[in-house]
């Protein structure tokens, strides 16, 4: 699984949970705490997804509330069977994309991005 690939799993997995832990995601996945911990600092800088720690949970949350109307409609269509993005969606994700750090290693995931690429273009 690559970098950006995860990045998407782990997306998905926190916003389907109320309350979670480093230890259980890390686990999950297969990565140590300390890539897990960059991985979710890109998903709040890069994103745009809150994630807090509740004291008195003793576990980290989505902050739904602050997540941009952008972000949340593009989490939900990550989310669901089919992803049919409009124009403003793919410019943001290649955004992300393209001011990552990530080296895309998914040949199909490589394509997507040309496609959204000769989208916008016409």
């Amino acid at each position: 699984m690559t970098r950006i690939e995860r990045i998407f799993a782990v997306i998905a997995f926190i916003t389907e949970r109320k309350c979670f832990n480093k230890s259980q995601i890390a686990t999950r996945f297969g990565v140590s705490r300390a890539t897990l911990q960059r991985d979710l600092q890109f998903i709040r800088d890069r994103v745009g997804i809150n994630i807090v720690y509740d004291h008195f949970d003793e576990c980290y949350k989505v902050c739904h509330k602050e997540i941009n109307s952008d972000t949340q409609t593009i989490l939900a269509k990550i989310n669901s069977a089919t992803v049919y993005l409009d124009g403003a969606e793919v410019r943001l994700l290649l955004r992300l994309f393209s001011e990552s750090e990530l080296k895309i290693d998914n040949p199909n995931l490589k394509k997507l991005i040309c496609r959204m690429e000769r989208a916008i273009k016409n």
